[in-house]
């Protein structure tokens, strides 16, 4: 579990720090200062990228500046996760910052599960939030997906052995613990990654949206909080590794770290779908707000805007977020399913329709996706796009069919594979950041015909506050 800060509402002085950097190095452009008010970060840790080819002993004397070590650095990025005493964590940014040598430095800020607590009068079982809601049926009656198409769970981990998904995890990695291991122990990533990509047709639990494989990639930690730094190493490696969709189900403030990684995984042409946020604000939390990533809010059962759902200028479209059912995870028990609601919840809906795009169309491009997400999508509120419902709800299945119509079916998706290659890590030291919830469901192989799904059953378990 990190260790979380509030930024106080006043800044350090720093005549005396100015004075040493001034002897350190003198002139130069003003670098980036990356620090906002009132946003929670990770105690006794902090960012920074040298300028390329700043000599060594300037690097070293700007570490000893500001009391730093190096942690570890995210390439390839070049940013490194700087250990400093706790409290002084501001005061070592308008240090660093203050430096030529500095391209920016900004505080490891908290990246949070995007989801709200569920109870029995919140999430009533008797209505149906599933695939179904946003014409799942139709899509499927093209295409049930494709096992080569990859969707990246960036969250929690997944519970790779649970029933309705053990057949569709890849191996996973762990950016929390530094390990190969991405297992839940939230609960908040494997229910996204049922929502993707739960077994349909298999007479127990629930369907997901799509037969894809799913990368778990645990970035947050129990309590679902992970950092920048966790978020970005997990996009990073998620390219590298061959996603065609990553899910962000979570959420936090504008960091320069995580725009890096997701301008890395937008080159590298991925599809990025991400979590407007639970504050019921006008403002879109990132990276949901970022202009390359399509946003999702979430819809109640009666199709209306979830009242804790973020809404704005950057959103793009919405789904079922209240009171969905899937798979799981518990520590006392397997198999479990379970009732969540959030931002989250209607994020895995639109990633698994983007896998089933790409299952029928492999060949279109992220632009050519967004564009058949908005103009497909069923208005709801002012007639056009409206802060409020963005362009309004997925529809799955006149998506699906535009992809097809819009792409090239003849080619298929390559066999979804994942290497388990090291960490990225910069010294010995292993200290692994607190990450973000992440959900790690498998699919089983799609059943040649179309028929029903099966309805879930499921018990309404409490979601961790």
């Amino acid at each position: 579990m990190c260790k979380v800060q509030s930024a106080p509402s006043w800044r350090i002085a720093l005549v005396a720090a100015a004075i040493v950097i001034g002897l350190l190095v003198g002139g130069g452009r003003p670098s980036t200062v990356r620090a906002q008010e009132g946003a929670p970060f990770a105690g006794g840790e902090a960012l920074v990228r040298f300028e390329e080819g700043a000599p060594a002993l300037l690097v070293s004397q700007a570490l000893a500046v500001a009391n730093a070590t190096i942690l570890r650095t995210i390439e390839p990025l070049s940013i490194h996760v700087l250990s400093i005493p706790d409290g002084t964590e501001e005061l070592a940014i308008d240090v660093l910052s203050a430096l030529a040598i500095v391209d920016f430095a900004e505080l490891n800020y908290v990246m949070e599960g995007a989801y709200v607590p569920d109870d029995p009068l919140l999430a009533p079982a008797s209505h149906g939030r599933s695939a179904l809601a946003v014409n799942g049926a139709e899509a499927w009656d093209i295409t049930l997906g494709h096992a080569g198409v990859v969707v990246a769970i960036v969250d929690t981990g997944v519970d790779g052995t649970h029933e309705d998904l053990e057949l569709r995890v890849l191996p996973g990695k762990d950016f929390i613990n530094g390990d190969l291991d991405a297992s839940d122990d939230n609960g908040h990533g494997t229910h996204i990654a049922g929502i993707v990509g739960a077994i349909a047709d298999n007479g127990i639990g629930s369907a997901g949206m799509a037969n894809a494989s799913l990368l778990p990639v645990k970035v947050l930690d129990a309590q679902s909080q992970g950092t920048s730094a966790s978020v970005a190493e997990g996009l990073l490696w998620s390219t590298d590794q061959g996603a065609n969709v990553i899910n962000l189900s979570l959420a936090g403030p504008d960091n320069q770290t995580v725009r890096e990684a997701v301008d890395y995984a937008v080159a590298g042409s991925v599809v990025l779908v991400a979590a407007a946020g639970n504050n019921g604000s006008s403002v879109l939390r990132y990276p949901a707000a970022y202009s390359d990533v399509v946003s999702v809010g979430a819809l109640d059962r009666y199709g209306r805007r979830f009242a804790v759902s973020n809404y704005g200028p950057t959103l793009d479209i919405m789904a079922p977020g209240h009171a969905v059912t899937n798979a799981s995870w518990s520590a006392d028990t397997p198999n479990t399913y379970a009732s969540r609601s959030g931002t989250s919840q209607a994020t895995a809906h639109v990633s698994g329709a983007v896998a089933l795009m790409l299952a029928i169309s492999p060949t279109l491009d992220r632009e050519e996706i967004s564009e058949i997400l908005r103009n497909t999508a069923v208005d709801l509120g002012t007639p056009g796009r409206d802060d409020q419902f963005g362009y309004g709800r997925l529809h799955a299945g006149d998506a699906v069919f535009e992809a097809q119509t819009a792409g090239s079916p003849e080619s298929t998706p390559p066999t979804a594979t994942a290497t388990n290659t090291a960490l990225p890590t910069a010294t010995a030291t292993n200290t692994a950041l607190p990450t973000a919830t992440a959900t790690n469901t498998a699919l089983p192989t799609a059943t040649a015909t179309n028929t029903a799904l099966p309805t879930a059953t499921a018990t309404n378990t409490a979601l961790p506050t």
